[in-house]
């Protein structure tokens, strides 16, 4: 990181200017890592669970390890429904972010999560090519561990935009594994367009755009290449009041996105607060609509669920 960039990261931190500051600082500075904010603490007592996760780690390299949950309340001799891989957002560490997919339980699913490098008990450091290897990584894992097992995957915030290029570039040179649905909650597409708009939210950092756009590294966007993913079906949500990653970003992801696809905006809705909106609001209607597509392999009608239509 330059001194200028010290300086200036500095500056804008103490003057209390928010993500948008923050994200022009790392623009000036030229360092990715500052777009990352994992931590090692624990959220949560694993042994107070009702269904106490399994941990399991992937190797990447010899040195290099993920580290994963996997939730399970199945018999080996009544396989699960379905397996949920979750791509957590940004921020603190897996033993936070499962709890997003906790209820998925009761309706006999599987949930597997991970953390990128660098987060929780994870090694190395994430980056934006990292968080793409660990993805894929993830994918193999559940390929070999539920090789004939429904998948449905959901990216949250930044895992959003981690999934579908993890996605992108594993079918460059896999088969995917079977993919029921992939659900993007509270995301973007295109990490320059993110990265200039959030620095346009503040006229403290308005003029920054030009260099947001020509600086920030977007090797890891999917949005040119979405067009790939035309075999899988997408589900798309986010908040209208979303102050994270505002919504206009969310509907770009969904227009650049093969035909197969629904987008719901969530009244009201905060960043990735979709499961919890108005008390778990649509957690119900959400797992019918998943049941529906597990045993159907469509879309419900809308008069079946009318919610999300």
């Amino acid at each position: 990181m330059s001194s200028l960039g010290i300086i200036i990261f500095s500056f804008l931190r103490s003057q209390y200017l928010g993500l948008g500051g923050f994200i022009a600082a790392c623009i000036l500075s030229s360092c990715s890592s500052f777009f990352y904010f994992p931590d090692h603490y624990g959220y949560v007592n694993t042994e107070k669970l009702p269904i106490p996760p399994e941990s399991f780690y992937i190797s990447i390299e010899p040195s290099l390890r993920l580290h994963g949950w996997r939730f399970t309340r199945s018999e080996k001799e009544v396989p699960p429904k379905a397996v949920l891989l979750q791509f957590h957002g940004n921020g603190q560490n897996l033993s936070s972010h499962f709890a997003h997919l906790y209820f998925t339980l009761e309706n006999k699913f599987d949930l597997v999560t991970f953390d990128y490098e660098g987060y929780g008990k994870s090694d190395g450091k994430p980056s934006p090519q990292h968080t793409i290897r660990d993805g894929i990584a993830a994918l193999k894992w559940i390929q070999e561990n539920y090789p004939s097992t429904p998948l449905i995957i959901i990216g949250q915030s930044l895992g959003g935009a981690i999934a579908l290029k993890t996605l992108i570039e594993f079918q460059k040179q896999n088969n995917l594994p079977p993919i029921a649905m992939v659900m993007i909650d509270s995301s973007f597409s295109d990490y320059r367009s993110t990265s200039r708009l959030i620095v346009a939210k503040s006229w403290w950092t308005w003029w920054l755009q030009p260099i947001a756009w020509s600086i920030v590294d977007n090797s890891a966007s999917p949005e040119s290449e979405l067009n790939q993913l035309s075999s899988l079906r997408f589900f798309v949500t986010h908040g209208d009041q979303d102050a994270v990653v505002p919504m206009e970003l969310g509907k770009r992801l969904y227009d650049h996105l093969p035909e197969d696809k629904k987008f719901f905006w969530v009244p009201q809705g905060q960043h990735t607060d979709f499961f919890f909106h108005e008390q778990g609001k649509y957690q119900k209607p959400w797992l019918q609509m998943v049941d529906h597509i597990l045993i159907k392999g469509t879309w419900p009608p809308p008069s079946q669920l009318n919610i999300f239509n």
